[in-house]
């Protein structure tokens, strides 16, 4: 039954973003691009804990469904922009954006994403100013860290553990902290946005992490044409004889830390964050097995 509701959920999210992202005229040069891309959204993790934070800080239902579609309209703009850049022509089992429609609808169709939501938080019931802010620094953060990402030399030979870690929290942490940060500025006494962040670039290493070690033999595919910079291949560089055992234990001491933090903080326990969690130590048992790639 809840494994039933959960697909309902998704399915009714779904259609939400599809009616905020894909132009209605269909005329639009971006409909079919746009339709295609999110005809396929994938798990939508930021919309639904964005979705659960507002409704629990009593964000009105109309204005609920905006709001969580800043941090997934922004995190499609990224994908669409990085498959780009990695030419990486496949993106959920279906072709990447720019490897259907071309590099030039790749670039428009994700600064179209961009634009919207900013839309979307204009009309999602919290204060515009801060809003607006908030939105502006954790997006340079993202930028920043896909800049450290570009940067890496194309052998993959990087070894140094610290600016993977530092890559990936900028890269994924802030539009993560945003599913939270976003729905707090309606709080009196909302926590500090650095705590918020720290907890957050912990749920973001365990969640790259273990993309990573599900994505290593891909990503070593790509050496000599882009940097493919992995945890499990930068951890054997350093010096790991497991680099993948190890990337799944820094994984799990990340969970724990998240778990300790729902603890001490009620106002990051939903439903959906605790999914989430388990979610995540689930893969790491899955990805624990013997035989796999290290």
């Amino acid at each position: 039954m809840q494994a039933l509701q959960r697909k309902n959920h998704h399915e009714e999210h779904q259609l939400d973003l599809l009616g905020i992202a894909v132009p209605s005229d269909r005329s639009h040069p971006l409909f079919k691009p746009l339709y295609y891309h999110f005809s396929n959204p994938g798990k939508m993790v930021r919309y639904r804990l964005a979705a659960a934070d507002a409704a629990k800080f009593s964000i009105t239902q109309s204005k609920i469904t905006n709001l969580a579609a800043v941090p997934e309209l922004l995190h499609n703009a990224s994908l669409i922009h990085d498959d780009l850049q990695d030419q990486d022509k496949d993106r959920r089992g279906s072709k990447s954006l720019w490897s259907r429609f071309g590099a030039d609808v790749a670039i428009c169709a994700g600064d179209y994403l961009v634009s919207l939501a900013y839309r979307s938080l204009a009309e999602a019931g919290v204060d515009p100013t801060r809003a607006f802010k908030l939105t502006n620094e954790l997006i340079e953060r993202v930028i920043e860290g896909q800049l450290i990402d570009l940067a890496q030399e194309k052998d993959q030979s990087l070894s140094d553990f610290q600016t993977y870690r530092n890559l990936s929290k900028k890269k994924t942490g802030p539009l993560f902290a945003m599913t939270f940060l976003l729905p707090a500025l309606n709080l009196d006494n909302a926590p500090p946005t650095s705590e918020v962040t720290k907890i957050f670039d912990d749920f973001a290493l365990a969640y790259q992490i273990i993309d990573d070690v599900h994505d290593v033999v891909r990503d070593r595919s790509k050496k000599g044409s882009i940097s493919g910079v992995n945890v499990v291949t930068v951890l054997t560089n350093g010096g790991k004889t497991d680099g993948k055992r190890h990337a799944l234990e820094i994984a799990r001491s990340c969970i724990r830390r998240v778990y300790a933090a729902v603890s001490a903080y009620p106002f990051l326990s939903t439903s959906e964050m605790l999914h989430e969690l388990g979610a995540l130590e689930k893969s790491i048992l899955d990805q624990s097995n013997p035989g796999v790639v290290k």
